[in-house]
């Protein structure tokens, strides 16, 4: 792992300052659920753009902290949030350890810290069942932010953010001071290691694990994860799960490769392909539509990445944008970017929102990067 250090521009220290506070506009990953990645601040421009120069470093002292082992195959990926001032008005971090950092966004002094003690393991073998000895590309896109609106003003955790953890893990933590959510899990934590290597097709230590933050659309946090699925046909499952955001409660399940035989073969699946095939999950952003109570997910390949010789026909809902209803977990639509993947063409990018017009009226539409 390089050494990880946030480092923040400015150009006029007092004014850059000001607006971050008084304009909070990036409470979440890309800045809104849409994955718009757009902010209107418009203090820096490309007429002053060559003026910037560093107003303050933050260090996290994981290069300290880690063996050199775990260190070198960490990916850091930092996806600051600034929360609003009800929240703290913190600039929030997280390490590829899990580890979340609340800055001052103004000195870049360090407020609190929350760390929830993550196994850092690598992929198990049947010579290391505990994947001690394989890299385990420990990683943290970020944490999500919500506000728990019918929380009384003060209350603990009326404002929260959540962290989905390299061990599978969901964690909810006070978001003004760091300090656990009591009422989220066992004492802010949800345990999920066990039902997810635990499902169909079943994984090991470190084959399924988390890096993204949770997308939390109406009091639902939804979460994908990062599945090992070029080692075996039958990768573990790459489903896609609900919680509750105020109690940590499952809520739904989607697993894009249809378990069940009936609906496997009205979708163009085989039972022995349904049955046993992984992946398809979700490793990249998925985005949100609170409004109509949609979430939007980009699908990967499903297992193994380069032969398809398990899974015959276009393997409905791997390698697609696939639209839910946020509350239900309900297939809304679906729209597939490649039928029957042997080539690795995972949808990576996050699904970006945006309205259209036509004969001058508007209208929503979905865009989607690929590598096609």
């Amino acid at each position: 792992m390089k050494p990880f250090a946030l480092l923040v521009f400015c150009i006029a220290a007092g004014v850059a300052s000001a607006q971050m506070l008084d304009d909070p506009q990036w409470q979440h990953y890309a800045g809104n659920l849409g994955g718009q990645q757009y902010s209107p601040l418009d203090q820096v421009n490309a007429a002053n753009v060559d003026q910037l120069e560093i107003a303050w470093q933050y260090r996290s002292g994981e290069l300290a902290r880690r063996s050199e082992f775990q260190n070198a195959t960490a990916k850091v990926q930092v996806n600051p949030i600034l929360l609003p001032p009800a929240a703290g008005g913190h600039l929030v971090i997280c390490t590829p350890f899990n580890r979340v950092i609340a800055l001052d966004p103004v000195r870049g002094t360090e407020r609190w810290v929350y760390d929830p003690d993550t196994r850092i393991n690598g992929y198990a073998t049947e010579s290391d069942p505990q994947g001690l000895e394989s890299p385990a590309f420990a990683n943290c896109r970020g944490v999500a932010y919500w506000e728990d609106q019918a929380a009384d003003v003060d209350a603990n955790c009326r404002h929260r953010l959540l962290m989905a953890t390299h061990d599978l893990r969901m964690v909810a933590i006070d978001a003004r001071n760091g300090a656990a959510c009591s009422g989220f899990g066992e004492r802010g934590i949800a345990e999920l290691e066990d039902d997810i290597l635990n499902a169909h097709p079943p994984g090991n230590i470190g084959e399924v694990r988390f890096a993204n933050p949770p997308t939390i659309v109406n009091g639902i946090a939804i979460v994908g994860s990062i599945v090992r699925d070029n080692h075996r046909y039958n990768a573990p499952s790459g489903a896609v799960r609900a919680f509750d955001a105020r109690t940590g409660a499952p809520r739904w399940t989607f697993d894009p490769i249809p378990r069940d035989p009936d609906t496997a073969r009205d979708v163009g699946w085989t039972d022995d392909a349904a049955a046993n095939t992984g992946g398809a999950n979700v490793w990249g952003m998925i985005s949100a539509d609170a409004e109509r109570d949609l979430v939007f997910l980009p699908t990967s390949g499903p297992s193994p990445d380069f032969f398809g010789g398990t899974r015959p026909g276009d393997n409905r809902y791997a390698d697609s944008i696939v639209a839910l209803r946020g509350s239900t977990g309900e297939v809304v639509w679906h729209f597939q970017t490649i039928h029957h993947d042997v080539w690795d063409y995972d949808n990576a990018a996050q699904p970006t929102l945006i309205e259209l017009e036509k004969d001058g009226a508007p209208f929503p539409a979905v865009i989607q990067a690929t590598k096609t």
